[in-house]
């Protein structure tokens, strides 16, 4: 495994394949195995739209922490800079996009 791979995939916090494969296919698979029969099918798509998001956030905190590593920086207060930093940019796209906020709030409501 390349120190790439390992550095993006190490967190204490992250549900990984690499980690654990029978937890990474088993929980979408019981979520919605619980959540259909109960025609709650919107909190399903409401946790993929959840989802979708913080796994395209953690792809380019990811990035950013292994250019890190090329350059040798590993302060702690670099990591949390990078997360910060990361995060408001997310957040900004997404509270402040009205194509992302309009089909999300489209879908969950064309889901009740």
């Amino acid at each position: 495994m390349t120190t790439a791979t390992r550095l993006a995939h190490h967190s204490r916090w992250m549900i990984s394949p690499v980690h654990d494969p029978f937890f990474f296919i088993a929980t979408p698979v019981l979520t919605f195995a619980i959540l259909v029969p109960l025609r709650a099918v919107w909190v399903a798509v409401a946790l993929c739209y959840i989802w979708s998001y913080w796994h395209l956030f953690m792809q380019h905190y990811g990035v950013m922490r292994i250019y890190d590593a090329k350059e040798k920086i590993f302060a702690k207060r670099d990591v949390h800079l990078d997360g910060l930093l990361t995060c408001f940019a997310f957040l900004t796209v997404i509270f402040y996009s009205a194509e992302y906020m309009h089909r999300i709030f489209d879908t969950l409501l064309n889901q009740l």
